[in-house]
């Protein structure tokens, strides 16, 4: 009697075909996975952020960080004495954790899993070694120009944004200008996730889901009410 070897071409055609439907179901619950994952973290860097700001209020007369609005968009300032009081600085100092101006030299580190101001869902630019570019960023309608407001001055911190998901320069969106900066308009917030959502972190240290569609249409709204960009919620947010 003759031993069997081997499969025949039929049952290795079963087996792909197991394999094939095994694979269609798998790989969009890994996608979703991994999107969610994208997710939590920029949640949790936003909320470490914003508990940051908190303390560091507490620590400053109320006043805030600068949000760097005025400083240069390379390295070099971003090391330079004068940007210590900036959010990407200050706020780490004031957690105990690494400031952005030890993640200047080569290798940058800013752009790691490691790193806080790192999201696995911004799409960064060929050139991001160059300059630091932020996916997300201080709430530049704060201030408007003027010195760091105190955080007894925001009446409503729960709804008051101090940081938000921004856009690079690759994720154009409508024809909307990301700049990837360190400070940040109403305007320039994306939604990278599932509808176009992304996180906004508030003054109260909490940070929520919006998607980009809310966020804009909230701007035609006076007062601001829900989700609010500027200290006199009447003013208009850029």
């Amino acid at each position: 009697m003759k031993q069997r070897k081997g499969f025949t071409l039929i049952e290795l055609l079963i087996v792909i075909a197991i394999i094939s439907v095994l694979a269609a179901l798998l790989v969009p619950a890994i996608t979703r996975a991994l999107k969610n994952a994208r997710r939590i973290t920029a949640m949790n860097n936003m909320k470490q952020f914003t508990a940051w700001m908190i303390q560091y209020s507490n620590d400053n007369k109320e006043r805030l960080c600068e949000d760097g609005s005025d400083a240069g968009s390379d390295w070099g300032s971003v090391q330079d004495s004068t940007s210590s009081e900036i959010w990407y600085n200050a706020l780490p100092n004031t957690g105990g954790a690494e400031p952005l101006s030890e993640m200047a030299g080569p290798p940058v580190s800013m752009y790691g899993p490691g790193s806080l101001f790192y999201l696995n869902g911004a799409k960064y630019p060929s050139n991001m070694g160059s300059r630091p570019y932020f996916s997300f960023a201080m709430n530049r309608n704060l201030a408007q120009g003027k010195d760091p407001p105190k955080m007894s001055s925001i009446s409503k911190t729960s709804r008051t944004v101090i940081f938000a998901e921004c856009g690079m320069p690759s994720e154009a969106f409508n024809g909307e200008n990301y700049t990837g900066d360190a400070s940040m308009y109403a305007k320039q917030f994306i939604g990278r996730y599932g509808k176009r959502t992304g996180v906004l972190g508030f003054a109260d240290g909490h940070a929520l889901y919006y998607t980009r569609k809310k966020v804009l249409k909230s701007l035609d709204i006076s007062p601001q009410t829900e989700i609010i960009w500027t200290i006199d919620p009447t003013d208009t947010p850029e």
